[in-house]
């Protein structure tokens, strides 16, 4: 989570990591959800959002990467 935390702070330049409420607020606004995300969602697609092909993490997404993330808070359990 600490990786994924680094990755989020520079992506949206932010001087602290995001509390977790923080950041379910952020992914909520990010990726236009009616509800709030659970935190293994947001895990999930954060992941999803900043790993390329090669699994290596990237700061800027592509479109089909924030696709991935979308479809994951979109489909549910």
């Amino acid at each position: 989570m600490g990786t994924l935390m680094n990755v989020e702070m520079k992506e949206h330049n932010l001087k602290k990591a995001p509390t977790k409420t923080e950041l379910l607020k952020m992914e909520q606004r990010e990726h236009k959800l009616g509800n709030r995300p659970t935190m293994r969602q947001a895990m999930e697609a954060e992941y999803a959002e900043h790993s390329n092909a090669e699994g290596k993490l990237v700061i800027k997404p592509s479109e089909a990467q924030e696709s991935k993330a979308t479809a994951i808070y979109k489909r549910r359990k």
